[in-house]
């Protein structure tokens, strides 16, 4: 804590703890795209911005999680905003139920996005609107330790252990929501659609897909995305001769596409968009793309049904 006998007493850090390890350097946090030739002064960082008091910290999927559940909220309510109608309530509860450290609004929250397991901390951020740096901690043997979010000194006050085998990994990754996205003037005009076309609802449930996740494009498509990192069905495509690669899994998705085909009107609804790091599939047509994501998570419970779709995926490869 950083006392202030005017403003009241304000954090002074945010830490992540992916290792036990003890750090013994520390390096400035940074996305990619900055510019590198500006003149920093000796007071001067880069960081993340602040204009409502408030930061959190999330993971790829928990980001992923939370814009999913998000898009639900609004298309039940348009005109709310997370905080009035979401966090201001819950803040103030736990500032109720853990008063340490915190005021009577609320100063800090552990919040799991409904239906995940994703848990999103949540914190008052030191002296409130802003810029504040993020540095991550490295270990002797140069690998990432604890992860820090710092607003004035180096002290933790909040601590949230993340499930996480390669942060560094991650942290090169495009940001989920491109995959599969295009701009606003290259999007096929369906005209049975109004224009503007409205949000759509995502009536799939997380836990029927998973580990596969929806990421919407409101108000034109909707991408389904599967990390391969993740490993899942790895040992079954390895008995089918196969890695489990993102090709591997348009192989598989291909087959799926042609069952659905076959069984629905309409040909051409749905695309690729997968690098190495994630597999994605794609549509304008919503619903189709919903559908077509409960049957590739159902075709991936028995090994002699992924076995099939990958024949017919090759053969539809072939074409």
């Amino acid at each position: 804590m950083v006392p202030s006998e005017q403003y009241g007493d304000r954090y002074a850090c945010v830490k992540v703890e992916v290792s036990r390890e003890k750090p013994v350097r520390h390096e400035l946090g940074m996305v990619g795209n900055e510019n590198l030739d500006a003149a920093l002064g000796d007071d001067d960082y880069f960081g993340f911005g602040v204009d409502a008091g408030m930061g959190c910290i999330a993971d790829i999927q928990t980001q992923a999680a939370f814009k999913t559940y998000w898009a639900k909220r609004l298309e039940e309510d348009p005109d709310i905003d997370p905080y009035n109608d979401l966090f201001c309530d819950l803040l103030e509860e736990n500032a109720q139920a853990h008063p340490k450290y915190q005021g009577d609004c609320g100063d800090w929250l552990n919040w799991t996005v409904p239906d995940t397991d994703c848990d999103l901390p949540i914190f008052s951020s030191g002296w409130g609107d802003g810029y504040y740096p993020v540095y991550f901690g490295y270990d002797a043997r140069a690998k990432s330790a604890p992860c820090m979010c710092a607003s004035s000194t180096l002290k933790p006050v909040i601590e949230s252990r993340i499930k996480n085998s390669d942060r560094t990994k991650e942290n090169t990754m495009k940001d989920l929501c491109q995959y599969g996205n295009r701009p606003e003037d290259e999007w096929e005009i369906l005209p049975w659609i109004p224009d503007p076309r409205p949000p759509f609802k995502i009536w799939v449930k997380l836990e029927q897909i998973a580990p596969f996740f929806l990421i919407p494009h409101h108000p034109y498509a909707i991408s389904l995305l599967l990390k391969i990192s993740d490993g899942f069905r790895a040992e079954e495509f390895c008995r089918l001769g196969l890695t489990g690669s993102s090709g591997d899994w348009e192989r598989l998705v291909r087959g799926v596409i042609r069952e659905f085909e076959e069984n629905n009107s309409g040909v051409d609804l749905f695309h690729f968009d997968s690098d190495e790091d994630v597999f994605c599939v794609y549509s304008q047509y919503i619903d189709d793309l919903m559908l077509l994501s409960k049957m590739i998570r159902a075709a991936c419970d028995n090994e002699k049904t992924m076995g099939t779709y990958l024949g017919i995926g090759e053969v539809e490869d072939e074409k």
